[in-house]
Protein backbone atom coordinates (compact mmCIF):
# COMPACT_ATOMS: atom_id res chain seq x y z
CA UNK A 1 0.00 0.00 0.00
CA UNK A 2 1.32 3.65 -1.00
CA UNK A 3 1.01 5.76 1.68
CA UNK A 4 0.82 9.55 1.22
CA UNK A 5 3.83 11.74 1.70
CA UNK A 6 3.70 14.49 4.11
CA UNK A 7 3.98 16.72 1.86
CA UNK A 8 0.43 15.73 0.64
CA UNK A 9 -1.00 15.98 3.96
CA UNK A 10 0.59 19.81 4.33
CA UNK A 11 -0.10 20.67 0.80
CA UNK A 12 -3.82 19.73 1.97
CA UNK A 13 -4.49 21.51 5.26
CA UNK A 14 -2.48 24.47 3.92
CA UNK A 15 -4.47 25.14 0.46
CA UNK A 16 -7.79 24.50 2.56
CA UNK A 17 -6.49 26.91 5.29
CA UNK A 18 -5.11 29.49 3.06
CA UNK A 19 -8.73 29.63 1.05
CA UNK A 20 -10.49 29.72 4.55
CA UNK A 21 -8.28 32.48 5.22
CA UNK A 22 -8.60 34.39 2.34
CA UNK A 23 -12.17 34.40 1.88
CA UNK A 24 -13.23 34.93 5.46
CA UNK A 25 -10.91 38.01 5.43
CA UNK A 26 -11.95 39.40 1.71
CA UNK A 27 -15.76 38.73 3.19
CA UNK A 28 -15.08 40.18 6.27
CA UNK A 29 -13.79 43.34 5.08
CA UNK A 30 -16.39 43.88 2.22
CA UNK A 31 -18.99 43.40 5.33
CA UNK A 32 -17.49 46.60 6.90
CA UNK A 33 -17.30 48.21 3.73
CA UNK A 34 -21.06 47.23 2.73
CA UNK A 35 -22.38 48.77 6.47
CA UNK A 36 -20.09 52.07 6.70
CA UNK A 37 -21.95 52.92 3.79
CA UNK A 38 -25.38 51.64 4.24
CA UNK A 39 -25.37 52.62 7.79
CA UNK A 40 -25.30 56.77 6.57
CA UNK A 41 -27.39 56.24 3.71
CA UNK A 42 -30.24 54.91 5.60
CA UNK A 43 -29.73 57.68 7.64
CA UNK A 44 -29.47 60.77 5.22
CA UNK A 45 -32.88 58.48 3.34
CA UNK A 46 -34.59 59.07 7.03
CA UNK A 47 -33.69 63.03 7.40
CA UNK A 48 -34.95 64.10 3.94
CA UNK A 49 -38.08 61.87 4.95
CA UNK A 50 -38.80 64.03 8.49
CA UNK A 51 -38.04 67.22 6.22
CA UNK A 52 -40.21 66.14 3.46
CA UNK A 53 -42.95 66.04 6.48
CA UNK A 54 -42.30 69.07 8.10
CA UNK A 55 -43.26 71.01 4.68
CA UNK A 56 -46.33 68.63 3.71
CA UNK A 57 -47.99 68.28 7.40
CA UNK A 58 -51.62 70.06 7.08
CA UNK A 59 -51.47 69.69 3.69
CA UNK A 60 -54.99 67.91 4.12
CA UNK A 61 -57.30 67.63 6.37
CA UNK A 62 -56.60 65.18 9.67
CA UNK A 63 -52.66 64.66 7.91
CA UNK A 64 -50.19 65.16 10.48
CA UNK A 65 -52.93 67.85 12.06
CA UNK A 66 -50.46 67.51 15.40
CA UNK A 67 -47.55 69.43 13.45
CA UNK A 68 -48.38 73.07 13.00
CA UNK A 69 -46.65 75.64 14.24
CA UNK A 70 -48.98 76.90 16.22
CA UNK A 71 -52.74 76.48 17.19
CA UNK A 72 -55.03 80.07 17.53
CA UNK A 73 -58.41 79.97 19.20
CA UNK A 74 -61.17 82.54 18.80
CA UNK A 75 -64.01 81.13 20.53
CA UNK A 76 -63.66 84.07 22.92
CA UNK A 77 -64.67 86.63 20.21
CA UNK A 78 -67.94 84.64 19.06
CA UNK A 79 -69.01 84.41 22.63
CA UNK A 80 -71.03 87.92 22.37
CA UNK A 81 -72.16 88.12 18.72
CA UNK A 82 -71.72 85.47 15.86
CA UNK A 83 -68.72 85.73 13.45
CA UNK A 84 -67.81 83.71 10.37
CA UNK A 85 -64.09 82.92 12.06
CA UNK A 86 -63.37 79.32 12.97
CA UNK A 87 -62.65 78.19 16.33
CA UNK A 88 -59.62 76.75 15.61
CA UNK A 89 -57.02 77.94 13.33
CA UNK A 90 -53.72 76.00 12.64
CA UNK A 91 -51.04 77.69 11.02
CA UNK A 92 -48.51 75.03 9.50
CA UNK A 93 -45.40 75.44 7.56
CA UNK A 94 -47.21 75.56 3.81
CA UNK A 95 -50.78 75.59 4.93
CA UNK A 96 -53.71 77.04 6.80
CA UNK A 97 -56.32 74.73 9.15
CA UNK A 98 -59.26 75.76 10.41
CA UNK A 99 -62.35 73.58 12.09
CA UNK A 100 -65.32 73.92 14.73
CA UNK A 101 -65.52 72.48 17.70
CA UNK A 102 -68.27 69.87 17.89
CA UNK A 103 -69.37 71.69 21.57
CA UNK A 104 -68.62 74.52 23.20
CA UNK A 105 -66.12 72.28 25.17
CA UNK A 106 -62.28 73.16 23.81
CA UNK A 107 -61.17 69.58 24.38
CA UNK A 108 -64.09 68.37 22.20
CA UNK A 109 -63.08 67.04 18.55
CA UNK A 110 -62.90 69.44 15.75
CA UNK A 111 -65.39 69.41 12.58
CA UNK A 112 -65.54 70.67 9.58
CA UNK A 113 -61.84 70.76 9.48
CA UNK A 114 -61.06 72.48 6.16
CA UNK A 115 -57.10 73.55 4.71
CA UNK A 116 -55.72 76.06 2.34
CA UNK A 117 -53.70 75.18 -0.90
CA UNK A 118 -50.28 74.31 -0.53
CA UNK A 119 -47.99 77.43 -0.98
CA UNK A 120 -44.31 78.68 -0.13
CA UNK A 121 -46.09 79.37 3.49
CA UNK A 122 -48.89 79.60 5.17
CA UNK A 123 -50.24 82.93 4.18
CA UNK A 124 -51.84 83.32 7.41
CA UNK A 125 -53.46 86.77 6.69
CA UNK A 126 -56.30 88.52 9.78
CA UNK A 127 -57.00 91.10 8.07
CA UNK A 128 -60.13 93.09 9.86
CA UNK A 129 -62.33 93.07 7.00
CA UNK A 130 -66.49 93.47 7.24
CA UNK A 131 -66.77 90.41 4.72
CA UNK A 132 -68.74 87.57 5.57
CA UNK A 133 -67.24 84.88 2.85
CA UNK A 134 -63.19 85.18 3.21
CA UNK A 135 -60.91 82.66 2.36
CA UNK A 136 -60.35 80.78 4.84
CA UNK A 137 -56.62 81.88 5.17
CA UNK A 138 -58.24 85.30 5.49
CA UNK A 139 -60.22 86.10 8.31
CA UNK A 140 -62.22 89.20 9.43
CA UNK A 141 -62.51 90.53 12.96
CA UNK A 142 -58.90 90.03 13.96
CA UNK A 143 -57.30 92.99 16.51
CA UNK A 144 -54.73 94.86 14.36
CA UNK A 145 -52.09 94.75 16.42
CA UNK A 146 -52.46 90.89 15.85
CA UNK A 147 -52.71 91.56 11.83
CA UNK A 148 -49.54 93.54 12.03
CA UNK A 149 -47.69 91.00 13.59
CA UNK A 150 -48.20 88.35 11.28
CA UNK A 151 -47.36 90.15 8.38
CA UNK A 152 -43.93 89.23 10.03
CA UNK A 153 -44.87 85.73 10.87
CA UNK A 154 -45.82 84.93 7.08
CA UNK A 155 -42.14 86.24 6.23
CA UNK A 156 -40.12 84.05 8.64
CA UNK A 157 -42.26 81.05 8.06
CA UNK A 158 -41.87 81.94 3.98
CA UNK A 159 -37.89 82.12 4.62
CA UNK A 160 -38.01 78.47 6.51
CA UNK A 161 -40.01 76.61 3.42
CA UNK A 162 -37.01 78.33 1.76
CA UNK A 163 -34.56 76.22 3.88
CA UNK A 164 -36.59 73.28 4.03
CA UNK A 165 -36.74 72.91 0.56
CA UNK A 166 -32.41 73.49 0.23
CA UNK A 167 -32.22 71.09 3.15
CA UNK A 168 -34.32 68.66 0.80
CA UNK A 169 -32.28 69.10 -2.37
CA UNK A 170 -28.64 68.75 -0.65
CA UNK A 171 -29.60 65.52 1.01
CA UNK A 172 -31.26 64.39 -1.99
CA UNK A 173 -27.96 64.63 -3.76
CA UNK A 174 -26.57 62.69 -0.54
CA UNK A 175 -28.52 59.83 -1.38
CA UNK A 176 -27.31 59.84 -4.95
CA UNK A 177 -23.87 59.80 -3.95
CA UNK A 178 -24.30 57.89 -1.24
CA UNK A 179 -25.18 54.73 -3.83
CA UNK A 180 -21.90 55.55 -5.83
CA UNK A 181 -20.02 55.40 -2.24
CA UNK A 182 -20.83 52.00 -2.76
CA UNK A 183 -18.50 51.56 -5.97
CA UNK A 184 -16.50 54.87 -5.01
CA UNK A 185 -15.51 54.86 -1.96
CA UNK A 186 -13.55 58.36 -2.71
CA UNK A 187 -16.86 59.46 -2.81
CA UNK A 188 -17.47 59.43 0.53
CA UNK A 189 -15.93 62.61 1.69
CA UNK A 190 -17.73 64.65 -0.99
CA UNK A 191 -20.90 63.39 1.02
CA UNK A 192 -20.16 65.36 3.60
CA UNK A 193 -20.24 68.37 1.91
CA UNK A 194 -23.73 67.85 1.26
CA UNK A 195 -24.78 66.49 4.05
CA UNK A 196 -23.38 69.38 6.40
CA UNK A 197 -24.89 72.05 3.65
CA UNK A 198 -28.49 70.57 4.30
CA UNK A 199 -27.68 70.38 8.42
CA UNK A 200 -27.22 74.19 8.23
CA UNK A 201 -30.08 74.93 6.26
CA UNK A 202 -32.40 72.24 8.82
CA UNK A 203 -30.84 74.18 11.84
CA UNK A 204 -31.82 77.75 10.13
CA UNK A 205 -35.41 76.29 9.25
CA UNK A 206 -35.87 74.77 12.73
CA UNK A 207 -34.76 78.22 14.46
CA UNK A 208 -37.39 80.07 12.61
CA UNK A 209 -39.74 78.08 13.57
CA UNK A 210 -39.01 77.82 17.04
CA UNK A 211 -39.06 81.51 17.59
CA UNK A 212 -41.67 82.07 15.43
CA UNK A 213 -43.85 79.45 17.82
CA UNK A 214 -42.70 81.14 21.07
CA UNK A 215 -42.53 84.68 19.98
CA UNK A 216 -46.28 84.38 18.43
CA UNK A 217 -47.71 81.95 21.67
CA UNK A 218 -45.95 84.64 23.79
CA UNK A 219 -47.40 88.05 21.86
CA UNK A 220 -51.10 86.58 21.48
CA UNK A 221 -51.77 85.02 24.90
CA UNK A 222 -49.72 88.41 26.76
CA UNK A 223 -52.49 90.64 26.15
CA UNK A 224 -52.65 91.26 22.72
CA UNK A 225 -56.49 90.45 23.14
CA UNK A 226 -58.08 88.50 25.58
CA UNK A 227 -60.47 87.06 23.67
CA UNK A 228 -57.59 85.04 21.32
CA UNK A 229 -55.79 82.59 22.93
CA UNK A 230 -52.15 80.19 21.26
CA UNK A 231 -50.96 77.15 21.95
CA UNK A 232 -47.69 75.36 21.09
CA UNK A 233 -47.82 72.26 19.62
CA UNK A 234 -44.86 70.51 19.55
CA UNK A 235 -45.18 67.50 16.93
CA UNK A 236 -43.31 70.15 14.21
CA UNK A 237 -40.69 71.10 16.65
CA UNK A 238 -39.64 67.62 17.94
CA UNK A 239 -39.32 66.43 14.03
CA UNK A 240 -37.17 69.42 12.70
CA UNK A 241 -34.96 69.35 15.45
CA UNK A 242 -34.72 65.29 14.89
CA UNK A 243 -34.24 66.11 11.10
CA UNK A 244 -31.60 68.58 12.04
CA UNK A 245 -30.01 65.94 14.66
CA UNK A 246 -29.61 62.99 12.35
CA UNK A 247 -28.57 65.28 9.36
CA UNK A 248 -25.51 65.90 11.49
CA UNK A 249 -25.17 62.77 13.03
CA UNK A 250 -24.88 60.88 9.52
CA UNK A 251 -22.49 63.77 8.25
CA UNK A 252 -20.04 62.52 10.78
CA UNK A 253 -20.61 58.65 10.05
CA UNK A 254 -19.93 60.00 6.81
CA UNK A 255 -16.93 61.03 7.86
CA UNK A 256 -16.08 58.21 9.23
CA UNK A 257 -16.50 56.08 6.14
CA UNK A 258 -14.66 58.68 4.02
CA UNK A 259 -11.70 58.54 5.83
CA UNK A 260 -11.52 55.28 7.15
CA UNK A 261 -7.72 53.44 5.96
CA UNK A 262 -9.39 50.44 4.32
CA UNK A 263 -10.25 51.03 0.51
CA UNK A 264 -13.72 50.70 0.61
CA UNK A 265 -14.21 50.66 -3.29
CA UNK A 266 -11.40 48.17 -3.78
CA UNK A 267 -12.63 45.72 -0.43
CA UNK A 268 -15.81 45.27 -2.43
CA UNK A 269 -14.57 44.70 -6.10
CA UNK A 270 -12.23 41.97 -4.64
CA UNK A 271 -15.70 40.76 -2.66
CA UNK A 272 -17.83 40.36 -5.90
CA UNK A 273 -14.33 39.46 -8.16
CA UNK A 274 -13.95 36.24 -5.43
CA UNK A 275 -17.65 35.44 -5.99
CA UNK A 276 -16.92 35.42 -9.60
CA UNK A 277 -14.33 33.40 -10.21
CA UNK A 278 -15.96 30.61 -7.73
CA UNK A 279 -19.03 30.48 -9.49
CA UNK A 280 -16.36 29.85 -12.85
CA UNK A 281 -17.49 26.10 -13.98
CA UNK A 282 -13.71 24.92 -14.51
CA UNK A 283 -12.29 26.36 -10.77
CA UNK A 284 -15.34 25.00 -9.04
CA UNK A 285 -14.82 21.53 -10.56
CA UNK A 286 -10.97 22.13 -9.61
CA UNK A 287 -11.65 23.42 -6.36
CA UNK A 288 -14.28 20.52 -5.78
CA UNK A 289 -11.67 18.08 -7.26
CA UNK A 290 -8.91 18.77 -4.62
CA UNK A 291 -11.19 18.75 -2.05
CA UNK A 292 -12.24 15.40 -3.03
CA UNK A 293 -8.67 14.17 -2.96
CA UNK A 294 -7.80 15.74 0.20
CA UNK A 295 -10.67 13.55 1.61
CA UNK A 296 -9.49 10.30 0.38
CA UNK A 297 -6.12 10.62 2.23
CA UNK A 298 -6.09 8.22 5.02
CA UNK A 299 -5.90 9.95 8.55
CA UNK A 300 -1.98 11.11 9.48
CA UNK A 301 -1.61 8.48 11.82
CA UNK A 302 -2.45 6.00 9.64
Amino acid sequence: MIHPSKSSFGYCSGSAKRIQTAVAAISSEATVTMWSTILPELMTITVWVLTFLCIRAGTKPGYLQGYAVMSINTTGLKQYESSPLYDVYNIYISTVCAGNYVNTNPNSRLTNFTCTASSSYSEFDPHNMSMTSLPLNKPCNFPLVIQNRFIDYNLQLHVAWVFYVLSMVWTGLAMLFGIMALYKGAVGLFIIFLTSSASICLFISSVIVSVVQQNGVKFINGGANAEISASTIVGLLALTWSAFALSSLSSLVWLGAGISPANDADAWLRYTEMERALSQPKLKAAILNRQRDCKALPPRGE
